[in-house]
């Protein structure tokens, strides 16, 4: 957005496009490059604290995106990996702030759920029984809480951001690509660190990270705390909110009975409370309030809201969750079992009219529990055949009780239960030729039962399965020990859905994507990593809300209504040209447009106030909440001073703007946000006091849109922010 303005089209600069696209595809061009390539070990957390490091060779990233423990620059794959120390030097502080670190991937949010979309393809439905299309992997348990997806990034080993559909190895919905994170591991010996800090909003945040143990038995603890008073000021009610306050307790127990087995206990507790999503506004003053109230004075932009006299809205989510992974090391292979429960349930209260008159208020209560298992083996040892099979089970009840507060009630119940088995194989043709391939059979039921205003009457019970084999391939060339070109073949599928807030729960059939992907990945200098793909998407069956196609039903439902066409070309680099300094670069570019869709649903504005649903054809039209170009930039530098250490760090990122919409009616304009940090700390790491800052160029850019028969909603992220922070390692 552009001035504080509410809502202006989108101009994107030809030039600009044209620009960044030859940047990205210049990268490639450094795998000519032929000095020898030095490499590193990443340090384990333990080790995290500043070191007098006069070489300037990269890290060894390590990741388990494809089960097993390997470079990142080995995996013929677009992945991005993130260490602890590294997210909080680029201000990355929640998920939703990853998308500032790695190319294709956006971060935006729908009424109360965040939803992660990567290379174009995300996350819609927010309704109980619903699943993230980019699914995020917590120590290896899929997390099925769609409104569980944001959360605070704190004792982080690392976190794997898989771009491109996963439908092998991560199947479960993961058409967009996966999220895995990786808290840190007990470890023997006793350590710990802690950390408190003040900033803007009167924030106020503490952590604190415990582990103890012996070589056989090792514990680790770990609580976060975050709460501020908010950033938008409630008119009517002269109050602040769009405030935070979370707490999460993460513990985990290792067990290590012989040298050949592991065995972890792991359990989560999170509680959080986050109204910024609703802390709303009527975009350009569009409420259905306004209808017979002429002289209603509400606010229209930025960050002030009116809220109904009295009314306190809310939104709390509550989170428990436990599971427990066994690994055995056996002479040919290594066996993995992940077992996962997990309780969540979600409180919703907001003013969806955006006034002070008591028009449209609405509540939804929504539960979600469920248990997965996985087990899997994979191949040992570095041989020219490498296998990896598994299976997959998943059990989930969801449902919600919305009730809007002037009369109307819906309450849906889901059940899923679903399994998949998987296999993927990869043999060396030659020592520098390597083909892969794999697959996953998927087999989902669903069942709902919905109850349309007296909970005595009950809607009939609905039940419907689905199949999916989706297969993928691989083929990777070493040109040298430096550089690795690739060609991948994916597949994914998301599984079906019932319309959760519809009269009757009527299925909807999965989704489904196929991807090419071409890629280089290179380390041409000790100094220099730089990787480059380009990818072109088929994404068909998308459910999304559309009219019927039954022309004596002219309802609007959840649907397969479109399909549409996704190429791209994203890249990034990463460069310590002297000691102590990291810079790391990425960029994407985007080009997704619905192929067909001929029936979407769109918004007029009435000119009393609210809109009217009309009916348009979207096929062509841009897809919403995709940016077409994005870019960032982080920077990391340490140096001695002060008889200690100093680091300077920041990241700056880019978005080309996007449309909330399917008709460009409501636009995202190109915005900037820059974070920084500059910290000091004892020679010794042991202790060190930091000034942070957030969205520095204290860009205004929504962070939710919302439209329907009332009007238009809309909130804003957070303005600029600052603040201290005080931590110590022991």
């Amino acid at each position: 957005m552009t001035g504080r303005t509410c809502m202006s089209k989108r101009s994107i600069s030809g030039n600009r496009r044209i620009i960044l696209a030859a940047g990205i595809s210049a990268l490639a061009l450094t795998a000519s490059f032929n000095p020898a390539l030095a490499q590193t070990t990443t340090p384990s957390p333990e080790d995290e604290a500043p070191q007098s490091n006069t070489a300037t060779s990269l890290d060894e990233i390590v990741v388990t995106a494809q089960r097993r423990s390997e470079r990142i620059q080995d995996v013929p794959a677009a992945i991005s990996a993130f260490g602890s120390e590294q997210l909080e030097n680029a201000g990355v502080v929640n998920t939703r702030d990853l998308a500032t670190v790695t190319p294709s991937l956006s971060f935006t949010l729908n009424s109360y759920a965040p939803q992660a979309a990567i290379r174009g393809i995300g996350t819609r439905g927010v309704n109980p029984g619903d699943e993230q299309v980019v699914p995020i992997y917590l120590d290896g348990v899929y997390q099925p809480f769609v409104v569980g997806a944001l959360f605070e990034l704190s004792n982080i080993e690392r976190i794997e951001v898989l771009r491109g559909p996963q439908g092998t190895l991560l199947g479960r919905n993961a058409t967009g690509g996966a999220i895995n994170i990786i808290t840190e591991t007990p470890r023997p010996g006793f350590r710990g660190k802690a950390a408190v800090g003040y900033g803007s909003y009167n924030e106020r945040s503490a952590n604190l990270y415990l582990n103890g143990g012996s070589e056989r038995v090792a514990g680790s603890l770990g609580v976060d705390y975050i709460a501020d008073d908010g950033y938008v000021y409630d008119v009517t009610n002269d109050r602040d909110f769009g405030s935070i306050d979370s707490l999460t307790i993460r513990g985990k127990l290792q067990f290590t009975p012989d040298d050949l087995t592991t065995i972890t206990l792991a359990a989560t507790y999170a509680d959080r409370y986050d109204d910024s999503s609703i802390a709303n506004f009527a975009l350009n003053g569009n409420s259905v309030a306004r209808q017979g109230r002429p002289t209603l004075s509400y606010e229209t932009c930025c960050y002030r809201s009116s809220q109904d006299p009295g009314f306190s809205p809310r939104l709390s989510t509550e989170q428990k969750g436990a599971s427990l992974t066994v690994v055995r090391d056996f002479p040919a292979f290594t066996l993995t079992s992940i077992s996962g429960y997990q309780e969540n349930r979600l409180s919703y209260d907001a003013d969806i009219d955006m006034t002070p008159a008591v028009a449209f208020n609405l509540k939804s209560d929504q539960f979600d529990t469920s248990f997965n298992q996985e087990l899997f083996a994979a191949s040992a040892g570095d041989t020219a055949f490498k296998w990896v099979v598994g299976a997959f089970y998943f059990d989930n009840n969801a449902g919600q009780d919305p009730r809007n507060l002037n009369g109307g009630l819906i309450f849906t119940d889901t059940n899923t239960r679903a399994w998949a088995l998987y296999a993927q194989g990869s043999y060396d043709l030659t020592e520098a030729l390597t083909f892969t391939v794999g697959g996953r059979y998927s087999h989902d039921t669903k069942d709902a039962t919905a109850h349309n205003g007296p909970r005595t009457q009950v809607l009939p019970f609905v039940e419907k399965s689905w199949d999916s084999f989706n297969p993928s391939a691989s083929i990777d060339y070493a040109v040298n020990d430096r550089t690795k070109v690739y060609l991948r073949y994916a597949t994914a599928f998301k599984s079906g859905v019932f319309n959760a807030t519809g009269f009757a729960a009527t299925p909807v059939d999965p989704e489904q994507v196929k991807s090419w992907e071409i890629g280089v990945k290179a380390d041409p200098l000790p100094w220099l990593r730089t990787n480059v793909a380009a990818f072109t998407t088929d994404y068909q069956d998308i459910q999304i809300f559309a009219r019927s196609p039954d022309p004596a039903n002219a309802s609007v439902i959840l649907q397969n209504a479109a399909s549409a066409k996704i190429t791209g070309i994203e890249g990034d680099v990463t460069l310590r040209p002297v000691p102590a300094l990291n810079i790391v670069l990425s960029a994407a570019l985007l080009d997704a447009k619905y192929d067909s869709f001929p029936l979407a649903q769109s918004f007029v504005a009435r000119p009393g106030g609210g809109n009217t649903a009309v009916i348009i054809d979207a096929s062509g039209n841009r897809m919403t909440r995709v940016p077409e170009t994005t870019a960032s930039a982080s920077v990391d530098y340490t140096f001695a001073a002060l008889s200690g250490d100093v680091n300077v760090s920041g990241n700056i990122y880019y978005n080309g703007g996007y449309s909330w919409g399917v008709d460009d009616r409501i636009v995202q304009d190109a915005y900037t946000t820059v974070n920084g940090q500059i910290s000091w700390s004892t020679p010794d790491g042991r202790y060190k006091i930091a000034v942070w800052g957030q969205n520095l160029t204290d860009s205004d850019h929504l962070s939710t849109v919302s439209s329907s028969v009332i009007g238009d909603q809309g909130a804003y992220s957070r303005p600029r922010t600052f603040g201290v922070r005080l931590s110590s390692r022991f």
